[in-house]
């Protein structure tokens, strides 16, 4: 069975894609399914961080090297998680255009069948977007975040989808959401879209704020599982756990 990629992007850089890639694939992995996580967005790499990986390892710049094949950037990045990153600033030149970033994207999609489930962060620019919804996706997580320029990069976001990949299934999150206000934004994006596009979005699910989740570092990964347990952390785990349970019910739905 063919393994389409879930594309984890958002309207605004900041509001949190490389974090919410990186732990849907901690919990795809401790639920058993072999993950394969893809850093899409090539023109500000990163996710590799989240990991607790150093910078240095060649990614999928790479691939426009003659002789360089996919499996030779796969970097082991947890419990049953792999990751391909983006590359370094040494092949910064070496995709700029959408068709060089959609030639590089297709040659890493030859691996995605090896897997049970991959995830690509496809960022937050058009230019790094567009080319991914060339990959046969099963569907796009929407990153969203209670913020005024957030909502509004969404819902331009929301037209982009409906233009080019109308039938594209959306999952949208809320990051770094109280749950006191999640359902005012997800109440007023869904308001938005009913009314502006004739599209009514998916009911979203949310994570709540958690401090250590705000950055990381190879000391430091962007994982609940290198946190204390607290409240917060117990919640965002199950936030975490209920929206790859979403994800993985759609991908069985659509097989």
């Amino acid at each position: 069975m063919a393994t389409s990629p879930w594309l984890v992007m958002a309207g605004k850089g900041g509001v949190g894609t490389t974090t919410v890639t990186a732990l849907l694939a901690e919990e795809a992995g401790l639920q058993g399914l072999s993950t394969l996580v893809v850093d899409g967005n090539l023109g500000s790499p990163g996710l590799h961080r989240s990991f607790g990986q150093l910078d240095g390892h060649p990614g999928m710049r790479s691939l426009t090297e003659r002789g360089r094949k996919p499996e030779e950037l796969l970097l082991a990045a947890g419990h049953n998680v792999w990751l391909m990153p983006a590359g370094m600033p040494e092949y910064k030149d070496a995709v700029l255009d959408q068709g060089g970033r959609a030639g590089v994207l297709r040659r890493a999609r030859s691996l995605f069948d090896r897997f049970d489930m991959v995830l690509l962060d496809a960022g937050s620019t058009l230019e790094s977007i567009v080319p991914t919804l060339q990959l046969d996706p099963r569907g796009v997580c929407l990153v969203l975040q209670p913020e005024r320029t957030a909502m509004a990069g969404a819902y331009a976001l929301v037209k982009v989808l409906r233009d080019e990949a109308p039938n594209l299934a959306t999952v949208p999150i809320l990051n770094r959401t109280p749950v006191d206000r999640a359902e005012a934004v997800q109440a007023a994006m869904i308001g938005a879209t009913v009314r502006f596009l004739g599209t009514r979005m998916a009911h979203a699910s949310h994570i709540p704020r958690l401090p250590q989740l705000d950055g990381g570092s190879v000391s430091s990964p962007l994982t609940l599982g290198h946190m204390q347990t607290d409240e917060t952390a117990d919640e965002a785990a199950a936030a975490v756990r209920q929206i790859l349970n979403r994800l993985t019910s759609q991908r069985r739905a659509s097989a």
